[in-house]
């Protein structure tokens, strides 16, 4: 309980510093996840908005399914995948562009997940047009607090974008 007061008193200071990401970290079994409820509600409290995310709950490490799940939030689709209309009513709606469509589309393919012969280039317009969505969500929203849940287990495409909306977040804004 003593290392939780720690913690706590060091998420209460994280939303007073303009620092922009907090990592905790921790063995399994000693409340990393409880903590990061904890850091949410006091981002809530403080009326940031905030989205959740974790790892692929099925182990299968699915191409991208945190991204996936982050932008399911950030575009107000509920809790499904959305068809590829209702994906660019969402992406215009949020003042992205139709070229974020195309990019982002490849998250949302019924039945496929991004293959080996997803382009280099298609996966660095998905990761911009994420970001985008982010950033677009932020101004249409005000600050906004990201929350990603055990991070050691996340895929190689979400691990990546979870390194660079760590260098987006400016304090301020983005958490």
């Amino acid at each position: 309980l003593v290392g939780r007061c720690q913690v706590l008193a060091a998420v209460e200071v994280f939303f007073e510093d303009p620092t922009g990401v907090l990592e905790i970290t921790g063995t399994p079994g000693t409340g990393r996840s409880t903590m990061l409820q904890t850091a949410g509600r006091i981002a809530d409290a403080r009326r940031w908005k905030v989205l959740r995310s974790g790892a692929d709950p099925s182990f299968s490490l699915s191409p991208l399914y945190t991204v996936r799940q982050l932008l399911i939030q950030v575009l107000s689709m509920g809790n499904k995948s959305p068809t590829l209309e209702e994906l660019r009513v969402r992406v215009a709606s949020s003042g992205l562009s139709s070229e974020d469509t195309h990019a982002l589309v490849g998250l949302f393919r019924p039945n496929r997940a991004l293959q080996v012969e997803d382009t280099l280039v298609h996966y660095e317009e998905l990761m911009a047009s994420a970001i985008r969505a982010v950033e677009s969500f932020i101004q249409d929203n005000g600050p906004l607090c990201v929350l990603l849940d055990d991070a050691t287990d996340y895929d190689g495409g979400s691990l990546d974008f979870a390194r660079r909306l760590c260098a987006a977040a400016d304090g301020t804004n983005l958490k």
